[in-house]
């Protein structure tokens, strides 16, 4: 686990004379993945683009609600004029691949509680991961009664069980570090 600054200065050193590279921001929503994107793209002289910028109108599974052909064009041009990017978003692994990229490297952002333990302990236990997206079934069916599609808690907890990108990431920043709203 990294701190910001240590992480900046890590990222400066892999990137340094280099140009046209893609580095990733997954984690949780709510997080600070904008936040750190942010920073880090102004530190590292890139552009940043968020995956919830792309978001089409309606209520899809988030992947599938992406414009990916936009994201990828952005993407794209940004790279073709040898400029560097910073993409953020949940499930990057997912969104990365449906735009046929592929990061030179990928932060991962950790939801942390106070006391320095993981908040969220389901993302790396299978058992507590299942009840996790029961209680988020529980929720929807509350406060979105009628909804067809599976609310993004319980899309971003699947693809934590299956991708686990917590352990592929490159770099862990956990979010007590990160201005977090």
């Amino acid at each position: 686990m990294k701190s910001e600054q240590e992480l900046i200065a890590e990222l400066q050193k892999r990137f340094a004379g280099r140009k046209g590279w893609l580095l990733g921001v997954d984690g949780e929503q709510r997080v600070g993945k904008t936040t750190l994107a942010t920073v880090l793209a102004k530190e590292l002289h890139a552009t940043k683009l968020s995956g919830d910028d792309f978001v089409r109108q309606g209520r899809l599974p988030y992947p599938k609600a992406l414009a990916l052909d936009e994201l990828s064009d952005a993407v794209a041009n940004v790279r073709a004029s040898n400029g560097s990017v910073i993409v953020e978003s949940v499930m990057l692994q997912l969104i990365l691949e449906g735009i046929g990229q592929q990061p030179d490297a990928v932060v991962y952002v950790r939801r942390e509680a106070s006391d320095g333990s993981c908040e969220h302990p389901h993302l790396f236990d299978p058992e507590s991961l299942r009840k996790a997206i029961e209680d988020d079934k529980a929720f929807d069916e509350r406060f979105f009664p009628g909804r067809k599609s599976p609310s993004l808690a319980s899309e971003i907890l699947a693809y934590h069980e299956a991708r686990h990108p917590h352990q592929t990431a490159h770099y862990v920043l956990s979010n007590r570090f990160a201005d977090v709203s």
